[in-house]
């Protein structure tokens, strides 16, 4: 675990890569323990209930920028 917190952070910290590149690793990662931890434990868990907020604020499609084709 300490290793990928450690990958996390360097990919954060580095200004080489692309701004949605880490956006997308964000939400990936949001996801993937959204995922796990529905899968193993309850719903009403403040762990499952702080993940889901924290995908839903950062991730949420109502934080998508709305494209005009006009």
């Amino acid at each position: 675990m300490s290793t990928e917190l450690r990958f996390l952070v360097q990919v954060k910290d580095d200004p080489n890569i692309d701004p949605a590149r880490k956006k997308k690793e964000s939400e990936f990662w949001h996801a993937k323990a959204l995922e796990v931890s529905c899968s193993f434990l309850p719903s009403e868990c403040p762990l499952v209930s702080h993940i889901l907020t924290s995908y839903q604020k950062h991730h949420a499609p109502v934080q998508q920028e709305i494209v005009s084709l006009t």
